[in-house]
């Protein structure tokens, strides 16, 4: 698998539930392993949600091979499509359908050029 070189990040499951307790959202608004796929993030309404938060690895432009903008690193789907290929594009995030506001996007990313 092609993420298999990024490390594991344990203690994001803790920051977003601790996010969302902040906020006073319920738990099953936060997603995370292998419910936290591009594909969900995608076909969540999130046309009222005030706050979206990723905890996770970013990737730069080039970085890996087949993707030319930067995007976050989701759990990957078991079979791979046009629409869910595991990584969220800066274009795709663009795309989702955003309450406007100030926003804040914490991502790990190692060796950046």
């Amino acid at each position: 698998m092609r993420f298999a070189r990024l490390a594991a990040l344990p203690d994001t499951a803790d920051e977003l539930r601790s996010i969302a307790r902040s906020l006073g959202a319920s738990n099953d608004n936060v997603y995370l392993g292998e419910k936290a796929t591009e594909g969900k993030v995608k076909s969540l309404d999130l046309s009222s949600t005030k706050v979206l938060a990723f905890a996770t690895h970013g990737l730069v432009a080039g970085e890996l091979r087949g993707y030319a903008e930067p995007g976050l690193v989701l759990s990957p789907p078991s079979a791979a499509s046009s629409t869910d290929d595991g990584v969220l594009t800066a274009s795709e995030v663009a795309q989702l359908k955003l309450v406007p506001g100030p926003g804040d996007l914490e991502c790990v990313q190692y060796g950046s050029r």
